[in-house]
């Protein structure tokens, strides 16, 4: 009779360890997704590349990379001075009869006129 019950159900094999499986699995499937990333690096613009080698180095320990930063009295004039530039450049251009288009913000709501 035990004969005829293990034909009928035989023993299940043994599994093996699954949390070793899973973690040589998540490393194969970490560096492919590194090696992606890289390659993907390759076709970035410099700024974009920079960036994500800077965010890549902040993972491997790395201290993260300040900009200078220009002090409050110094910027107030650069921007004082590009005021009075554009400005200068608005007159010169009305006296001549030069139409120059405004810069818009692509970003900000388009104001709407009486025609829409």
């Amino acid at each position: 009779f035990f004969f005829f019950f293990f034909f009928l159900f035989p023993p299940m094999p043994k599994r093996r360890d699954n949390k070793a499986r899973s973690a040589n699995g998540d490393e194969f499937f970490k560096k492919l997704q590194l090696e992606v990333k890289q390659f993907a690096a390759t076709a970035m613009e410099s700024n974009q590349r920079w960036n994500w080698e800077q965010r890549e180095a902040e993972k491997l320990g790395a201290k993260r990379k300040t900009t200078a930063r220009t002090p409050i009295k110094i910027m107030k004039g650069m921007l004082a001075k590009q005021k009075e530039r554009d400005t200068k450049y608005a007159e010169a251009t009305a006296h001549s009869g030069v139409f120059v288009p405004r810069k818009v913000n692509p970003l900000l709501p388009r104001k709407r006129t009486r025609e829409e």
